[in-house]
């Protein structure tokens, strides 16, 4: 099924699950989209990332020599990039290998140089498993014991362009012992960072074995939204871009957007002269729309679970934007990208699902024995022994009882000494109140897989979400605002705009549900800037262009 922006998959997904009804499954890539259909599809269907199904096989099927309780730890892959520097610079493997190179074996099923075997001989002294490993794993033991392919009565795939070819071999095999219905879209491919291709599913679109199914009313977009997306497609193919796309339908659905369109009819091209501390002009700009918002408006957003304003761009925009807003709006939240990190705190925690933990002793020691890292690094991979079995008894004890107080920590946060407190400051090197919001986190938060549920919004106050174009992929608002819409920015080179920035502009633009901001700063930080070909892209007729200055406030 081929389907545009706002088209009703998941509809379309509780239609076909209700005319055939029978235990069913739906793959999704992130868990914003999962809680969602989750959320419509109810009891209809079990709705799972790759990660949470290859786990759940993983329990049952345990297979390459992790056993049933192995850890789940989505920084693992970057544990073992660490471990594999100390290892080469001990002479104990050739090369070490970076996170990416890791990863980027798993996502290509490259299993010919090393990485992969040298991985996981380590993830299974730590018996542990990541993201990208436990999708792997599920596709060996899928070739290797076919009877353990599970079977339902249907299987749903979202968002098939946003998968990589590791994935896609996961989804052949579960394919071959069950009933299929994929659905993407080409034109918002924008995971090419994570060696996603829209290649699988124009191949798939293109086999005739399969049937094709259109689904081309947006009931999220405005008839201009629709118009400017259609614009943007023939530039970029005007110029030799897009080759291989898939011809799909994207229309607007008049009954549930009449309304929208008679009072949004265009894009807004916004200029600002300037952005910087005391001339903070997108900021305003954006406090400027959000304030005149009527409140019928902000009443459909609370009431439809979306925020009122989107702010999609480049980090050192949001940062300033994000510190204007918050000081002005009571519901503003930041989801800033970063790159997964693991702290002194996994390493507490994975003791408590077991003391023996070889991975959780790893982790201590790097972060409270950093100097001895190597030497344990270099004989736990010589020798196999459990590496609280090389730790001296009076390390082992002290962190026993930490663990201790930790615990205590959590469920009485006054029962501590102050000399319990300032010991775990001294281990976390921040602040005990911050100590304690640490131990009130959820575990697995990742850039893939993020944590959506951000802060309870006040009723009836205009809601504000910022983050990047990646992020935004699974979101909708009110109104869109797209900042650093220009060369060096978005695009990067405005002669040859890449493919992935084309899909990263279609999927901005589509998750708006009322009005759209392009906005491009003349100035900032001192630098001049041109506006983004993007803004030319579409055509005219859609746009009114907007000078934001001293004299427009």
């Amino acid at each position: 099924m081929i389907s545009g922006p706002g088209t009703g998959k998941t509809f379309t997904f509780g239609k076909v699950l209700e005319r055939h009804p029978g235990e069913s499954l739906v793959i999704t890539l992130i868990n914003n989209l999962v809680d969602d259909m989750q959320h419509e599809l109810g009891d209809l269907a079990d709705v799972r990332t790759f990660h949470s199904l290859s786990r759940w096989l993983l329990h049952k099927h345990p297979y390459g020599g992790i056993t049933t309780t192995f850890h789940f730890f989505p920084p693992l892959t970057q544990v073992i990039s660490n471990d594999s520097w100390i290892l080469s610079n001990g002479g104990l493997i050739g090369r070490g290998f970076d996170e990416d190179e890791l990863c980027q074996a798993f996502r290509l099923l490259v299993d010919d140089d090393g990485r992969i075997d040298y991985f996981f001989e380590r993830a299974n002294y730590y018996d542990a498993v990541g993201f990208d490993d436990s999708v792997y794993c599920v596709n060996l033991l899928f070739r290797a014991q076919s009877e353990a392919v599970p079977k339902y009565h249907n299987v749903m795939v979202d968002e098939y362009q946003d998968f990589n070819a590791l994935e896609v071999g996961v989804i052949a095999s579960l394919e071959a012992v069950n009933r299929m219905l994929i659905v993407g879209d080409d034109d918002q491919s924008i995971y090419e960072f994570r060696q996603a291709s829209p290649e699988f599913l124009q191949a798939k679109a293109a086999d005739e074995k399969y049937k094709r199914f259109p689904l081309p009313y947006s009931t999220r977009c405005t008839a201009v939204i629709v118009s400017a997306v259609e614009s943007i497609v023939k530039s970029a193919q005007y110029i030799g871009l897009l080759a291989g796309r898939l011809d799909k339908e994207f229309v607007c659905y008049l009954p549930d957007k009449r309304i929208d369109n008679e009072n949004y009819p265009t894009i807004q091209a916004v200029t600002c002269s300037v952005q910087r501390g005391n001339a903070p002009y997108i900021s305003r700009y954006i406090e400027s729309v959000v304030s005149g918002v009527d409140t019928n408006e902000i009443a459909q957003a609370y009431e439809g679970e979306y925020p009122l304003a989107l702010v999609v761009g480049p980090g050192h925009y949001l940062n300033q934007i994000h510190d204007y807003l918050h000081q002005r709006f009571q519901n503003v939240e930041y989801r800033p990208s970063s790159r997964l990190q693991y702290s002194v705190l996994d390493g507490f925690r994975l003791l408590e699902e077991r003391d023996q933990s070889n991975l959780g002793w790893r982790i201590l020691v790097e972060f409270l024995a950093p100097e001895s890292l190597g030497h344990f690094i270099a004989d736990s991979a010589d020798t196999q022994a459990p590496l609280a079995e090389l730790l001296e008894d009076e390390f082992k004890n002290e962190q026993f009882q930490r663990l201790d107080v930790i615990s205590r920590a959590i469920e009485d946060s006054e029962r501590l000494s102050f000399e319990e407190v300032r010991d775990l400051e001294v281990v976390f090197g921040q602040p005990y109140e911050s100590i304690l919001r640490m131990l009130g986190e959820p575990e697995e938060a990742t850039p893939e897989e993020p944590d959506t549920e951000g802060p309870k919004a006040e009723p009836m106050q205009p809601t504000i979400l910022l983050t990047n174009f990646n992020g935004c992929k699974g979101l909708s608002a009110g109104f869109t605002f797209v900042v650093g819409s220009e060369e060096g920015m978005f695009p990067i080179d405005n002669q040859s705009p890449s493919f992935t920035e084309i899909c990263q502009l279609v999927v901005a633009l589509t998750r708006t549900r009322k009005q759209c901001h392009l906005i491009h700063t003349r100035n900032f930080a001192g630098n001049w800037n041109t506006p983004s070909v993007f803004i030319d892209w579409i055509s005219e007729d859609l746009v009114d262009y907007i000078e934001v200055n001293k004299g427009f406030f």
